[in-house]
């Protein structure tokens, strides 16, 4: 599913996964600093022991706020081999995270928790394992930004073969870096040095499964910290890998219609997408085909989808994407839910794009009335740097803001709309 190509590099995290959520999910947001698995650390509900009510299950999405850090203070049983590494085949047992996690204050472990990512984890502040035996494992997404603060982990760094990596800051890892299959990438506008633990032994890049750094590390991304001769990845090293990701999704959403739930997605590019099967379950476990809609093969420009499910079950409906290239391989997205009454009600959503933008964009609005309509733009810190409190809307044409010459940097921002009775939002990129 990953092609190399001889192109100048811009990694965007997709929105395809090699395996998709087996469960609905929750999103939990930290109130305050405090244990991940202590319920007052989070915005839902009472305090009780019920897992996944009080405080984020695995599968849960989850938000830290800035200002707060949340402690990983023990493991929750799970083993590494089991969710696609090779590399770490012993007794020792990791705290596993498969929702998706964005870390706008600090998420760190207590001393020597392992810490396995299985889902999309975005970093605007900072992320931590402590200790000399405290191992990170990616085997989904992890993005830290050039807004982050920090990055280190306790030990050894294993990124496998469906584990992708962008540091956009200088990070650092106590001990070696192991690339576990033909799969895995690190790439950034950052680098990584390798710290060794102990200081009794030197820090190694290590490949294993088929894998090369060479190729894997993308070309630019700096590696320090390992042994100069030796060994047969030296420091400092730089790799020559470029990646362009098959399929990358901008979005995708679902809304109730008369009688139906439609689908919408959006990509910004493909290479060699042949087909996307839309798939529906009714417990989030057990999938069965709807329908296959022709993809453009290989395409540079934005592509909009459509497709309905004509025969909703009363209740919750699930669904998601299987993107299929044309060499038979295929990826996921991530599972999308709508819960169908028979009534048609409005449904809000906000799009803004080209997303990342250079500050000319469009806003595409759905469900919210056109009168007494506000606009707001701030940071990652919360400060505004845009409003419009009488915004001109026509529920058949699109908003345009041009952004170029407000002195914005580069970075995360935040657009909201309100209405007198509703609010949609929207996360930005801005790269000028």
């Amino acid at each position: 599913m990953k092609t190399l190509l001889i192109l100048t590099f811009t990694l965007t995290i997709s929105s395809f996964y090699s395996c998709a959520p087996a469960f609905a999910q929750k999103i939990f947001t930290s109130v305050k600093t405090g244990d991940w698995n202590d319920c007052t650390t989070w915005n839902n509900g009472a305090c009780s022991d019920i897992l996944g009510d009080t405080y984020p299950d695995v599968n849960d999405n989850v938000i830290i706020e800035t200002g707060h850090t949340v402690t990983i203070t023990q493991h929750n049983g799970e083993r590494p081999r089991d969710y696609g590494t090779t590399s770490y085949v012993g007794g020792d047992l990791a705290f596993l995270h498969s929702g998706n996690i964005t870390i706008n204050g600090g998420l760190t472990t207590s001393t020597n928790v392992k810490l396995l990512l299985n889902g999309n984890v975005d970093v605007f502040g900072s992320l931590a394992t402590v200790g000399n035996t405290a191992d990170l494992f990616v085997t989904g997404n992890l993005f830290v930004y050039s807004t982050a603060s920090s990055f280190s982990v306790g030990d050894d760094f294993f990124i496998s073969s469906s584990g992708s990596v962008n540091l956009d800051i200088a990070s650092s890892s106590a001990d070696d870096i192991t690339f576990d299959g033909t799969g895995a990438q690190l790439c950034g506008s950052g680098s990584l040095d390798l710290k060794n633990a102990t200081g009794s032994a030197d820090s190694e890049i290590k490949a294993i499964e088929g894998a090369d750094p060479n190729t894997q590390v993308c070309d630019g991304f700096e590696i320090t910290g390992c042994p100069s001769s030796g060994v047969t990845y030296t420091c400092k090293f730089t790799g020559s890998g470029i990646f362009l990701l098959p399929v990358e999704l901008l979005h995708f959403y679902a809304k109730k219609g008369k009688g139906k739930i439609d689908m919408e997605w959006m990509t910004a590019s493909e290479i060699n997408n042949a087909f996307f099967t839309v798939e529906k379950s009714l417990d989030g476990k057990s999938w069965k085909e709807l329908g296959i809609v022709d993809g453009m093969g290989t395409s540079y420009e934005p592509t909009n989808y459509l497709f309905s499910d004509e025969d909703p079950n009363q209740g919750l409906n699930y669904y998601r994407l299987r993107q299929n290239d044309y060499d038979g391989t295929y990826a996921y997205s991530k599972v999308i839910n709508v819960i169908y009454t028979g009534i048609v009600i409005s449904n809000t959503s906000l799009l803004a794009y080209p997303n990342p933008s250079k500050g000319n964009l469009s806003l595409k609005v759905t469900g919210l009335e056109s009168e007494d309509l506000s606009l707001s733009i701030t940071d990652v810190t919360g400060k505004i740097v845009y409003q419009n409190t009488k915004v001109e809307f026509n529920p058949y044409s699109e908003i345009e803001l041009d952004l170029r010459n407000l002195g914005l940097k580069n970075g995360i921002f935040f657009i909201k709309l309100n209405s007198r009775y509703s609010e949609v939002s929207e996360k930005l990129f801005l790269n000028f």
